[in-house]
């Protein structure tokens, strides 16, 4: 089902539940085997309401890159996007490379959200 089906047979509450449950799962199955928060997460609630993932990720002490990461999991059947997301000028300001981004829709489950959860920790062990 497509965004737009999804919003004729399901109401706005509907969707915006659908949002927070999936914002909720993230947020706490995205922990570092560590139990410590994604490197880059911020402490301003607003932000972390638009963007539950983000930042990058450290493995074993060392830093994954998001070409990395994306093209990792991408073999193992998950799609994420990778790079400046139309925002290049401001990552290069701010020294950013690039970034890993997994966006969510009215479409997905929870099986979505333990696979990303699982496979960024598989990546994460390889590092």
């Amino acid at each position: 089902m497509g965004e737009i089906e999804g919003m004729t047979i399901f109401g706005p509450k509907d969707i915006e539940e659908h949002d927070a449950v999936i914002s909720f799962l993230i947020k706490t199955n995205s922990r570092t085997p560590s139990n410590s928060p994604l490197k880059g997460e911020d402490s301003n609630a607003a932000a972390q309401e638009a963007s539950p993932l983000r930042g990058g990720l450290e493995g074993s002490g060392s830093f994954i890159h998001h070409l990395d990461m994306g093209t990792l999991l991408d073999r193992l059947g998950i799609a994420i996007r990778t790079g400046h997301h139309c925002a290049e000028p401001l990552m290069h300001r701010l020294g950013i490379e690039g970034t890993c981004r997994a966006s969510f829709a009215l479409y997905n489950t929870r099986q979505d959200v333990d696979a990303l959860v699982a496979g960024i920790r598989r990546v994460m062990q390889m590092f």
